[in-house]
């Protein structure tokens, strides 16, 4: 299976984070989200053009922000919680 684009990412993000509450990071989900698509190992390893991040870990992130830009989820309220653990 391909990795699918942002946009079908968006609604298993959002499912994840009503799951998991606030306090979830992009990055904390990259497996759950992978699990839900079925993805091989090759895939979640599979870097972007410029080799900084992989696709998922990029697609994730973008399905977030849309998210949040559409006032669905809150990340300033994971960042604030995260840096109070600190």
């Amino acid at each position: 299976m391909a990795i699918p684009d942002f946009q079908e990412m968006m609604n298993p993000v959002l499912s994840i984070y009503e799951k998991s509450g606030t306090g979830i990071r992009p990055r904390d989900i990259e497996d759950r989200i992978a699990t839900i698509f079925n993805l091989s190992d090759e895939e979640q390893r599979q870097m972007i053009p410029s080799n900084i991040e992989t696709v998922l870990r990029n697609r994730v992130s973008w399905a977030v922000y849309y998210l949040e830009q559409d006032c669905l989820i809150d990340q300033k309220e994971v960042i604030t919680k995260l840096v109070k653990q600190v």
